[in-house]
């Protein structure tokens, strides 16, 4: 018999309690009941992970997995009561930057970077060039999701575009600099009716993005693997992937995002 626990908090929103003594034995019956709960019409799913103190990578990857299929939903998994050593194992591939846990965990931008929006509208160029460190990460997801924000994007996709913008400037700094510092990464904004593009260049190390193995999360998980996960976050974020890579002009990835579900 399944241990979680229901609690309608309204007709659009229930929260399930995790109750067994090793919440790690009830995997498929969450994974039910989140299934369950998002095809009866909940807009909002509560998690308690009070008792989740050492979740498995298979515990992990579910949810993961569960997020990626509720967002295409238009449903939003919260994760509350997560403690330190959950997060910890969450940490290991960096899903945090997905997982939804009552807090906003990206860094913030600095006053004033919305201040031209107005500027921007459909069939206009935005651009900035940042110095690429982790400090400028709260500019860079702000200087997008504020233009999203006007192009007309709701609230999830928002969240969506922020993660894989955050993700794919996280990529820059950390693979393509090795988080040198006195770097530049240009992010070039575009609007075309329904369809909105980020575009970010750099001049650091190149990567292979169509000639890779496929991510498993649970398998990199179990063999301690921290690395690979930012693409594998970016491609269930957006609708479209473009990369270029060329010794003089250097490298140039473009993330696609239909706005309202034009897209696929």
């Amino acid at each position: 018999m399944s241990s979680i626990k229901q609690f309608k908090i309204d007709a659009r929103t229930v929260k399930l309690s995790l109750t067994a003594d090793d919440p790690n034995t009830e995997i498929d019956a969450l994974q039910d009941e989140l299934t369950r709960q998002m095809k009866s019409g909940k807009s909002l799913i509560i998690v308690d992970l009070a008792r989740a103190d050492f979740p498995s990578g298979s515990f992990v990857a579910m949810l993961v997995g569960m997020t990626f299929n509720a967002r295409r939903r238009g449903v939003d998994i919260q994760l509350i009561n997560v403690s330190d050593t959950a997060r910890s194992h969450f940490a290991m591939f960096s899903p945090l930057a997905y997982l939804s846990i009552g807090m906003d965990v990206m860094a913030t931008a600095p006053a004033g970077i919305k201040d031209n929006v107005k500027d921007f509208s459909e069939g206009v160029m935005a651009r900035v060039e940042l110095e690429a460190v982790v400090d400028e990460l709260g500019t860079a997801t702000e200087f997008v999701v504020a233009r999203a924000e006007k192009a007309g994007f709701e609230k999830i996709e928002l969240s969506k575009f922020k993660i894989a913008v955050y993700e794919a400037c996280m990529n820059i700094i950390e693979h393509g600099y090795n988080f040198d510092p006195g770097h530049a990464m240009t992010i070039e904004l575009f609007w075309d009716k329904d369809r909105f593009e980020v575009t970010l260049k750099d001049q650091g190390k190149s990567f292979d993005i169509y000639n890779r193995r496929d991510y498993n999360v649970d398998e990199a998980f179990q063999e301690g693997r921290d690395g690979g996960f930012g693409l594998f976050i970016i491609e269930r974020s957006v609708d479209e992937i473009h990369y270029s890579s060329d010794p003089v002009s250097g490298n140039s990835l473009t993330l696609v995002k239909y706005i309202t579900g034009k897209g696929k």
